[in-house]
């Protein structure tokens, strides 16, 4: 299992966004479109996705998320088996609360 890291940064000219591999790649990345511009947002957000998947390029993405009792996840998956697989190495305890919800067919280009 890895982290992904989704970043989002909001000036006034537009709304940039990318994901990267390492918390640091994803800071200099946000730092870089932010430069000589007005930030008036910027967010960093970490997934987790199992190392197979990150490699794979299958035509549809779950996204998951889990509420446990000792804490709160969310990731992407290139299956539904690989989510609910990764709902439970995530979640800690009880689960309160999960759901997967699954993309529409990417275009290949």
């Amino acid at each position: 299992m890895i982290t992904v890291y989704d970043w989002t940064v909001v000036t006034t000219n537009g709304t940039y966004s990318g994901t990267a591999t390492t918390l640091f790649e994803a800071k200099k990345r946000s730092n870089l479109v932010g430069q000589n511009e007005v930030v008036l947002e910027r967010k960093i957000t970490n997934y987790y996705v199992l190392k197979s998947d990150l490699l794979k390029t299958e035509s549809r993405l779950y996204f998951w998320e889990v509420k446990s009792q000792k804490g709160y996840a969310k990731g992407y998956a290139t299956s539904e088996a690989s989510a609910k697989q990764m709902i439970r190495l995530v979640a800690e305890g009880d689960i309160i609360s999960h759901k997967i919800i699954a993309s529409g067919n990417k275009k290949e280009h």
